[in-house]
């Protein structure tokens, strides 16, 4: 077997320290291109205070999808093998799709005789229930609903419920200011900055108490004393007053960081004029679920998927340069972790052309480059070959494996 060296069986009750919780599921991601077809499994880092990063790169159609559904049902099998000793809670921020398909059972000819063949040792008709799966849009769709846009969504994506933007973890009042279309007077800002944060760190305030009409901030706008600071702040506090809707109490993303295991997606709006309202979604939510996992005391592993990076890094889109600065703090320095836990980050991407902060593949603990689908003889003697093929770089236990052949997920690979 293709994989990193771990403690024979026999031998691991003689280690001092080795106990069977910190025994670590084998991920298994495919088969081996060479004439053998030897199976390839990951070795993520038993410690779950441990940062993980996994960066899936390659080009469109190569196969990042179902090699993320692969680790997403390892996760689960992960789960379901060693119960509440290892939680789960994927978090999964997805501009364009989502991973419906695991709860639906593989029913592709094809797929059923490659998983019948090459991964006996598994119930190849698995599926991850329904009710593990939580696909939020965001709140903002609701009322601008049309009812047209709401049953495309829930058609289209299964979406269950809306999800709102958590006003307390919103960390600067200039960039709300520029979702909001606020004319660019500064001043405005640093006056209410201070009314904000207190606001902030009162659990007994509410989004009305704050920016209802004799709120906090409305109250705290009026008091400006430049005339055209005031008129810029309260222009802010109305207009947020008209969007209300936007946003929310409570942050439902986080919750489900509680969970033993759940898949919660955060989906986004195609449309091209809601870009403003996509990165501060994204921005807010990331922001959010940062504060709250360095809040968390569960011995748990979280896992955070950010489907196709570089939709929400490019160079003309919106606060771009605050989101990079979110990511490094998630990705590199582990900013999130605590003793109590560490995270899994998946990062897709379809190149390495990733900003300077991100983008130096050695940082990650997997690199997992994908290439584009082969017709090569080796691929064709393997009957349903689907998924693409892979060089894997697993840094963390200084292993590499070429040309490794996707397999499809347990589950129903349409997405």
């Amino acid at each position: 077997m293709a994989f990193a060296v771990t403690p024979r069986t026999r031998f691991r009750t003689q280690i001092i320290g080795y106990t069977d919780e910190q025994t670590r599921h084998p991920f298994y991601i495919g088969v081996s291109s060479g004439t053998k077809h030897e199976k390839v499994f990951l070795r993520l880092p038993t410690d779950r205070s441990f940062l993980s990063t996994i960066l899936i790169e390659g080009p469109s159609g190569s196969g990042k999808s179902i090699t993320t559904r692969v680790l997403l049902e390892n996760f689960y099998i992960e789960w379901k093998t060693y119960g509440d000793r290892w939680r789960h809670p994927i978090i999964i921020f997805d501009s364009k799709t989502n991973y419906m398909g695991l709860d639906q059972i593989n029913r592709k000819r094809r797929d059923r005789y490659l998983l019948g063949t090459i991964h006996q040792e598994w119930d190849y008709f698995l599926s991850i229930p329904r009710e593990l799966i939580h696909v939020y849009m965001p709140a903002y769709v609701a009322p601008a609903d049309k009812r047209t846009t709401l049953q495309v969504m829930r058609e289209k994506w299964q979406a269950e419920g809306f999800w709102g933007v958590p006003w307390r973890h919103i960390t600067d009042l200039a960039h709300l200011g520029t979702v909001l279309k606020v004319p660019e007077a500064t001043l405005w800002v640093e006056e209410l900055r201070p009314t904000f944060e207190k606001c902030s760190a009162d659990p007994n305030m509410t989004l009305k108490g704050l920016i209802g009409v004799g709120g906090a901030l409305h109250k705290a706008a009026k008091a400006i004393k430049n005339p055209a600071s005031r008129a810029a702040a309260l222009n802010f506090v109305e207009r947020w007053r008209k969007n209300r809707f936007w946003f929310s109490e409570v942050d439902k993303l986080a919750q489900h960081l509680s969970d033993p295991f759940s898949i919660n997606v955060l989906t986004f709006v195609e449309t091209p004029e809601k870009v403003y309202f996509n990165q501060l979604a994204f921005l807010i939510a990331l922001e959010s679920l940062m504060a709250t996992l360095q809040e968390l005391k569960l011995e748990t592993q979280p896992v955070i998927v950010i489907h196709d990076v570089l939709n929400f890094l490019g160079e003309d889109k919106p606060f771009r340069s605050q989101i990079i600065d979110v990511l490094r703090r998630l990705i590199i320095t582990g900013q999130a972790r605590t003793y109590d836990h560490g995270y899994v980050v998946i990062i897709e991407s379809q190149s390495l052309d990733l900003p300077k902060e991100l983008g130096d593949y050695r940082r990650y603990t997997v690199h997992i480059r994908l290439k584009w689908k082969s017709q090569v003889e080796s691929l064709k003697r393997i009957p349903g070959f689907i998924g693409g093929i892979a060089d894997i770089f697993d840094h963390y236990n200084n292993f590499y494996k070429q040309s490794v052949i996707i397999r499809p997920p347990y589950t129903s690979y349409v997405v």
